[in-house]
């Protein structure tokens, strides 16, 4: 529950293939925690749902309880990660198991805000862009931040997030609206809510390859050779 009487608690799902077995999984974050259901659980109404906990982890939201979270697929291996931010810090969690990847100080009163990502800066590689603001009254003390790879290893994605239920068939990247606004759990490669998709059908990533060979130069030694055998650039690290 949320400080100043609030109790409602929860803030709105987000929805996405979290551990890769093809069905649609659902997490929500609370006052104190951010929790992902499995979804083939969830359907089973013989399982309780408490049971149907894929994984949870502790946070610390006591101002409204309420805010959200995205999900994308920063280095591009068909798993997604978790953009999450309470009154304290901005999480990026491995959507399988929970672990945190990154985590960047985030202070801020909240309300019902989560963090996107899109390509804002058009330079081929996902951001995330989230809003802080701290509990300083009528005072213009808010920032809008904006995050990236410090080592270029994100993975392309849409330029465009037009709005709080933003589920990718709702707009084109160009910002016009769709005439007939096909179902997004019906399109190949989404059947998901609040999360970003490379642009098109675009799938690109890199992939390294290494090989070791023995090598008798002065001495006895293992010389390695890393091969890029994918279609984006192969950065030093992820994240």
């Amino acid at each position: 529950s949320g400080a100043g009487g609030n109790g409602d608690g929860g803030g709105p799902p987000t929805i996405g293939d979290f551990d890769g077995d093809g069905t649609a999984d659902v997490a929500l974050a609370a006052g104190n925690a951010y929790v992902v259901f499995d979804g083939g659980d969830l359907m089973n109404t013989m399982i309780p749902a408490a049971d149907a906990v894929l994984w949870a982890s502790a946070t610390n939201d006591c101002s409204s309880a309420q805010t959200g979270s995205t999900l994308f697929d920063f280095d591009g291996n068909g798993r997604v990660e978790v953009v999450y931010g309470d009154q304290e810090q901005l999480r990026i969690y491995d959507g399988l198991t929970g672990t945190i990847l990154a985590m960047h100080p985030h202070p801020t009163g909240t309300i019902n805000e989560y963090p996107v990502v899109a390509d804002v800066d058009a330079d081929g590689q996902a951001d995330i862009v989230a809003v802080t603001r701290e509990t300083c009254g009528d005072q213009a003390c808010g920032q809008l931040r904006v995050y990236g790879s410090a080592t270029g290893g994100w993975v392309r994605t849409r330029r465009v997030w037009n709005q709080h239920t933003y589920h990718v068939t709702n707009i084109e990247e160009d910002g016009s609206i769709p005439i007939d606004e096909q179902p997004n759990w019906t399109t190949p490669g989404l059947n998901n809510f609040r999360q970003n998709k490379q642009p098109g059908g675009e799938f690109t990533a890199s992939d390294a390859a290494v090989t070791l060979q023995p090598a008798c130069f002065q001495g006895y030694s293992l010389q390695a050779t890393v091969r890029n055998l994918g279609q984006a650039p192969l950065p030093a690290a992820p994240w």
